[in-house]
């Protein structure tokens, strides 16, 4: 990752992870059914770089295949077996999708 990337999402997770603490309320860009990759997509537009958003999705992918020694990228977090379901708005309540966003906020 390039250290511009490594910059725009550390600031992604650490924005992330406040709204996390706060209990997931309303808020413009970070919703509860909106899965990473989605809420980056909408932060990256919402900070005005959408141009890196290719880059910083590929980055965060290529992460959960080092973090979570997963083979299935549709379910990093084990969506299967841990009853996430977006329409439930429950994602952010999976203590894998947690940490995985506390330890890149460490990592970058």
């Amino acid at each position: 990752m390039s250290n511009l990337n490594n910059a725009i999402l550390k600031e992604f997770y650490c924005e992330l992870d406040e709204w996390i603490n706060q209990g997931c309320p309303h808020h413009e860009v970070f919703d509860r059914r909106r899965a990473l990759c989605s809420a980056l997509l909408h932060w990256s537009r919402d900070k005005q770089h959408p141009w890196k958003v290719t880059g910083l999705l590929y980055d965060i992918q290529r992460c959960w295949f080092v973090m979570e020694s997963t083979h299935n990228p549709q379910y990093p977090f084990g969506k299967s077996t841990c009853g996430e379901d977006p329409h439930k708005g429950n994602l952010y309540t999976n203590q894998k999708r947690l940490n995985f966003i506390r330890s890149m906020m460490r990592i970058l």
